[in-house]
């Protein structure tokens, strides 16, 4: 407990501006900017064509600026939600909260087998996670299959979406294999090429990183790079008109507003987050 709130609680949602894990530090580094922007792409699929796949089937009479209102208040509450529920239960134990993607696949596991019935609210958090990621994948696959369906002119879905889905599989099982320990119980040596392997070692900002913690701050400038080509995209190729009638605006105050925002404040806030935090932060470091 720390003052009057639980550790965990505070870790989530408590203000530090000082010290070497507070906010004034990480926006100093670039750290909380980025990865709060990369956060936020990926949380909604921004960047990823995620978006762009469940779009392409929203039937004409669904209004895209109420869904999109609905889909950002549901992830925050859920991401809150989820914060606030396993949060409590790594610091009960005593494991790092800051463990990144490893918190998932080594720091919970752990967590959940020193609690009582941990081993079913263990099955019961893997088995959801398993449910939410095949769903998000589906969609994740639809893009690229489509996209080599059309250059194959409609030819072979079915064996285009296979091999793309064994691709990423593979891709998946590395990654799996990145996060076993180096070192077991016991002391016993399990490290192998995986969990040693860094794949982007000679680039500052992904230094020492294995490859599930590369690919997962890689996500941090890839999917805001791709957002701010979407921006520009909409913004400045796509008609007025056009934009207006596919997006289902009926406020022309509101739609003004959007035009704006997509057009100026979205991509130069973009751009500047990730020349500040890729480029200049290193370039100062170094």
């Amino acid at each position: 407990v720390i003052g009057d709130r639980p550790q965990g609680l505070d870790f989530l949602l408590g203000v530090r501006l000082s010290g070497d894990q507070g906010l004034l530090a990480g926006l100093a580094d670039g750290s909380v900017i980025s990865k709060a922007l990369g956060q936020a792409f990926f949380s909604i699929g921004l960047g990823s064509g995620l978006m762009l796949t469940y779009g392409a089937y929203l039937r004409a009479d669904q209004s895209i600026p109420k869904a999109s209102r609905t889909i950002g208040f549901a992830d925050t509450a859920v991401g809150v939600a989820a914060g606030l529920a396993i949060f409590p239960i790594v610091f009960q134990v005593g494991l790092d909260p800051s463990s990144g993607p490893t918190l998932m696949f080594q720091t919970l596991p752990r967590a959940f087998s020193a609690m009582p019935g941990g081993a079913l609210f263990g099955l019961a958090f893997f088995i959801l996670a398993f449910f939410a990621a095949i769903t998000s994948s589906i969609a994740l696959l639809e893009a690229p299959t489509a996209m080599v369906q059309e250059r194959m002119k409609g030819k072979g879905r079915a064996a285009i979406a296979w091999t793309i889905g064994t691709i990423a599989f593979v891709i998946g099982v590395a990654n799996a294999l990145s996060q076993v320990p180096a070192v077991g119980p016991n002391g016993a040596d399990q490290a192998n090429f995986w969990n040693t392997w860094a794949p982007a070692d000679a680039v500052a900002i992904f230094r020492g990183m294995k490859l599930l913690d590369f690919l997962s701050a890689s996500t941090d400038v890839i999917l805001p790079v791709a957002g701010f080509f979407t921006a520009v995209f909409a913004g400045w190729v796509v008609s007025a008109k056009t934009a207006k009638e596919a997006i289902g605006f009926q406020s022309d105050f509101w739609f003004n507003i959007w035009r704006v925002l997509i057009r100026f404040v979205c991509p130069v806030a973009i751009a500047a987050v990730v020349i500040y935090s890729v480029v200049i932060v290193p370039l100062l470091a170094g």
